[in-house]
């Protein structure tokens, strides 16, 4: 059986940037990713799919850490929570 876990948070992700792109003007802009956390976190989801949890865990340690808003570092811990690398070795955050 295939793990396509990874992919269906592709598609989890990529729905909720695309209803708050259409809600933008009515939500608080400090609940939701920008486009690159948003690609990025995508992107870390299809590599844990692909088998490299390792890429995936660097990925979002470093999106975390040069995320600006406190907002966008919840939900990028969240994302790594989700596809189960936040207890990675390789994810490093401060703070």
């Amino acid at each position: 059986m295939e793990d396509t876990r990874g992919f269906s948070l592709v598609v989890h992700y990529t729905v909720n940037a695309l209803q708050s792109s259409h809600a933008m003007s009515h939500a608080n802009r400090n609940s939701i990713m920008n486009k690159v956390e948003t690609r990025e976190t995508n992107n870390a989801a299809r590599y844990v799919a692909a088998g490299y949890p390792d890429m995936a865990a660097r990925t979002l340690s470093a999106l975390h850490r040069a995320a600006l808003r406190a907002k966008s570092k919840e939900l990028i811990l969240q994302a790594a929570r989700d596809i189960g690398v936040a207890d990675h070795p390789e994810f490093i955050i401060c703070g």
